[in-house]
C-alpha cells in the first residue's frame, strides 16, 4: 500500500512538472487607445481584418523603456521613449504577430487609477478587458530597459535599422484626419520630345505648375474625383515652327493606400484636353455649324487620302502616375509622383485653299511633381 501511494505522489509530480511547462500564459488585457490615435488602430497590422481601434484587447508582454544617447560621449544624457509590445487576442503568438504601441498613443491607467506609486510610476498598470468601462483589475507587466549604442568606434552617428524599428518611427506620425474634400497644389518638372517640323525632332523639357480639387470619398477617405489645371508645356505647331503654350483642364481621379510607416502610396489617372486656340478649334470644327459645306469638302478630302498629313481627330489628353503621400500634420501631405501624359493638341495648317485647317498631333510627355495635398 505504501509503494501504491508512493507512485502516485510520483506521477502527480510529473503532471505537475509537464504542467509548468505549458506555453506562455495569455492575458486578457485592455489598452485604452486615445481619441486622436484611433485611426491608426482600427486595423490589424498587415491584414485587412477591422477591430475596435478605442479599446484593443489581447496580451501585454511587456513595458520597454529604451535610452537613446543624444551625443556619442560615453556620459551624454539619453532620451527615452516607452512602448508596449501587444499581441492581439485573435491572432497566434509568434514573433512576427506583436505590435509595437508606443506609450504616447495609449490612455494610461496611471492618470485614470488612484493607487500608490510603484517604482515605474504606475505606467506599467493595464486593466482586465473584463470590464474596462469600470476597470475593476488592474496587472503590473513585466518592465524592460534598454539603451540603444547609436555610436561606432569612429565616434560618428549610426542608426541601425534594428534599432530604429525598435524606436518605432510610426510613433512621430501625424494621425492625419481627412476632410470630404481634397486640394494638390504641385509644381513640376515635364520632360518630352517634339517635332518643330516633319523632320526634325527635338527634345525639350519645361517646368509646370499644376493645381487639382476634388471630392473625397470611401469608408477611409482613399477616394478622390475632381478637376486638374495645368500651365502646360510648349509644343511647336510642326507645320509652321511656331511654339505655343499648352495649358490643360482634366478630369482628376485618385487613390491612396493605407500608410507604410507614415507613407501612403498613391495612384492616380487624368483624362481632358488641353484648352489653347488651336486645340479648342478641333471640337469647333466638328461641331459648330458655320460652312458645313467646307466642313464636308474638307473630310471628304481627308477620306480619300489627299490630306495624310491632317487629322481632325480631337486632342483628348491621358495620363496616370504614381507616388506618395507623407503626412506632416492632420491636414496636410508632401506629395512626390512621377506620371506619363498623352498629350494631343491641335495645329493649323494652310491646306486645300484654306489657311487654317485645324490638324491634331500628339506626343508622350513624362512628369515629375513634388508639393503638397490638403
Amino acid at each position: 500500500m505504501r509503494k501504491l501511494n508512493i507512485v502516485i505522489l510520483v506521477n502527480l509530480l510529473i503532471l505537475i512538472a509537464l504542467s509548468s511547462c505549458s506555453d506562455k500564459v495569455r492575458y486578457d488585457d485592455a489598452i485604452r487607445i486615445k481619441n486622436d490615435k484611433i485611426s491608426k488602430y482600427n486595423k490589424i497590422p498587415n491584414e485587412n481584418t477591422e477591430r475596435d481601434g478605442k479599446t484593443l484587447r489581447g496580451s501585454i508582454a511587456k513595458l520597454v523603456f529604451e535610452g537613446v544617447p543624444l551625443t556619442c560621449d560615453s556620459n551624454a544624457p539619453k532620451v527615452f521613449k516607452g512602448y508596449v509590445l501587444f499581441l492581439d487576442n485573435s491572432k497566434e503568438d509568434k514573433e512576427s504577430n506583436y505590435e509595437i504601441i508606443p506609450i504616447d498613443d495609449i490612455e494610461l491607467v496611471a492618470d485614470i487609477y488612484n493607487a500608490p506609486k510603484n517604482k515605474y510610476s504606475n505606467l506599467n498598470l493595464f486593466e482586465n478587458f473584463n470590464n474596462p468601462a469600470g476597470m475593476r483589475e488592474v496587472r503590473e507587466i513585466p518592465v524592460d530597459t534598454v539603451v540603444t549604442d547609436t555610436c561606432c568606434p569612429c565616434r560618428c552617428r549610426n542608426w541601425s535599422l534594428s534599432g530604429m524599428f525598435a524606436m518605432d518611427v510610426d510613433v512621430n506620425c501625424p494621425d492625419r484626419k481627412y476632410s470630404w474634400y481634397f486640394l494638390e497644389l504641385k509644381p513640376g518638372y515635364a520632360m518630352f520630345s517634339d517635332y518643330k517640323s516633319a523632320t526634325q525632332k527635338e527634345g525639350k523639357s519645361r517646368w509646370v505648375g499644376e493645381i487639382a480639387a476634388g471630392i473625397r470619398f470611401g469608408s477611409q477617405k482613399q477616394w478622390g474625383f475632381g478637376l486638374m489645371a495645368s500651365t502646360g508645356v510648349n509644343t511647336y505647331n510642326s507645320f509652321t515652327g511656331i511654339s505655343i503654350n499648352r495649358p490643360v483642364v482634366m478630369f482628376h481621379g485618385r487613390w491612396q493606400s493605407q500608410d507604410i510607416k507614415c507613407f501612403k502610396p498613391v495612384i492616380y489617372a487624368d483624362f481632358g484636353m488641353p484648352i489653347d486656340k488651336m486645340s479648342i478649334a478641333l471640337p469647333k470644327f466638328d461641331i459648330s455649324s458655320g460652312c458645313e459645306d467646307c466642313k464636308k469638302y474638307l473630310k471628304d478630302l481627308k477620306a480619300s487620302g489627299n490630306l495624310p498629313e491632317v487629322d481632325f481627330s480631337w486632342p483628348l489628353t491621358f495620363g496616370f502616375g504614381v507616388g506618395v503621400d507623407l503626412p506632416i500634420n492632420s491636414w496636410l501631405d508632401l506629395s512626390a509622383d512621377l506620371g506619363w501624359r498623352s498629350l494631343a493638341f491641335g495645329e493649323e495648317v494652310a491646306a486645300a485653299g484654306f489657311q487654317n485647317v485645324p490638324s491634331q498631333r500628339r506626343i508622350d510627355v513624362f512628369l515629375f511633381r513634388f508639393g503638397v495635398t490638403f
